[in-house]
Order: structure tokens, then C-alpha cells, then sequence
């Protein structure tokens, strides 16, 4: 009787050791490195309009001002593309956001699966050309071609 009483007291610890011993939740990426982060609002707020939006500048050379605004736009999740057209030309500017990895919510997204803002100038029959905008301060190693155009600066920490 005794054994069995020193086996139930042995079994109840174990169990119990068990049952309390769990492993810790791991912490989200972005919440332990989060310089290796960007925030996909403020990359938005920096590059996506709404179709209607509008605005006039006037060029450096030339001295000429061109109204640009916005025709198109598409927003999902994270991601946007849109188009902008020009008083001075025929031409659509493009704007288009490439995520490695889609994420689910517009939050803090690994700066390694924000890719970059793709842009394009073109109009029915000539293409002008495409380039990338890198979005972000990129980490030593990275690499982002950039086909038709400078190299383009990163905006965005």
C-alpha cells in the first residue's frame, strides 16, 4: 500500500512537471530585430495615392509646368499598383509594389520580403523603359537591379 501511495505521489509530480513546463512562444521577428523591419503604412504613405489625387510641379530644365494625377488605383493588403498620367504627354507612369513574401497584414513586414516599387513610362506602342525604387535602406549584400534607369535612393529606414 505504501509503494503504491509513493508511486501516485510520483506520478501526480510528473505530471505536473509536465504540464507546467511548456515551451515560451516564440517572439515575432519583427518584435526582436526590429531594424531588420519596415513599416508597410509609412512605405504607402510615402508612395500609393488614391485615383483623383493630383498634384503640379514645374520642371528644373525647362522651366515648364506639368500637371500629374493620379488615373488608376488597386490596394490589397500590402500591396498597390498605380497609374498616373501627365498634361504634358501621352505617357502612363507606373507604380507597382513587389513583396517577396505577402504578408497579411499591413504592419512591420521583414525588410527581405518588401522587394522594392517597380515603375514604368509607357504609352500604346513605346515602351520608355522600367526601373526599381528601392524602399528601403538595403542590407549589405542585397542586391536590386535597376534596368532603364539610375540608380535610385532608398527613402524609407
Amino acid at each position: 500500500m505504501k509503494n503504491f501511495k509513493n508511486l501516485t505521489y510520483l506520478t501526480l509530480f510528473t505530471l505536473l512537471i509536465f504540464i507546467s513546463c511548456r515551451p515560451d512562444k516564440p517572439i515575432p521577428f519583427c518584435e526582436e530585430f526590429p531594424e531588420q523591419c519596415v513599416d508597410m503604412e509609412k512605405i504607402k504613405d510615402h508612395y500609393y495615392f488614391k485615383t483623383g489625387s493630383w498634384w503640379v510641379y514645374q520642371e528644373v530644365n525647362s522651366h515648364q509646368l506639368d500637371s500629374q494625377w493620379v488615373s488608376q488605383d488597386w490596394e490589397n493588403d500590402c500591396k498597390f499598383r498605380l497609374t498616373i498620367k501627365s498634361s504634358l504627354d501621352d505617357y502612363n507612369r507606373e507604380r507597382w509594389t513587389h513583396l517577396l513574401t505577402p504578408s497579411k497584414n499591413c504592419g512591420l513586414v521583414e525588410k527581405n520580403k518588401v522587394a522594392y516599387i517597380e515603375r514604368s513610362k509607357s504609352k500604346a506602342g513605346d515602351h520608355v523603359g522600367t526601373s526599381f525604387i528601392s524602399i528601403y535602406y538595403p542590407i549589405v549584400g542585397d542586391i536590386i537591379n535597376n534596368y532603364g534607369g539610375g540608380v535610385s535612393k532608398p527613402y524609407i529606414k
